[in-house]
């Protein structure tokens, strides 16, 4: 049966690795959770909707602008779950 929404991001992650002899799914683990942290961040902007999650924090980057909120958020949750997966050195 054709794939008429198309290919899911994980789906095609695994194809993918599928071609390349020698993979150890290293790198497809860690896009996979990247995913998810997508998938959490986007589950958080519909849930408490963008008037709650726009706006700044009051901090200043190293830039020197001013942080947002979904920024941090995003940044904060990507991190969480980047965290104990055992794929990264450093972040």
């Amino acid at each position: 049966m054709p794939e008429r929404l198309g290919t899911t991001v994980t789906k095609h992650i695994m194809e993918a690795q599928r071609r390349i002899p020698g993979a150890t799914g290293d790198f497809s683990g860690l896009l996979n959770e990247l995913v998810v942290a997508g998938k959490v961040i986007n589950r958080e902007v519909n849930k408490a909707g963008l008037a709650e999650i726009l706006g700044k924090t009051g901090a200043n980057n190293v830039q020197g602008e001013e942080v947002q909120k979904l920024d941090d958020f995003a940044n904060l949750t990507i991190i969480q779950k980047m965290d104990h997966t055992g794929y990264l050195c450093g972040m």
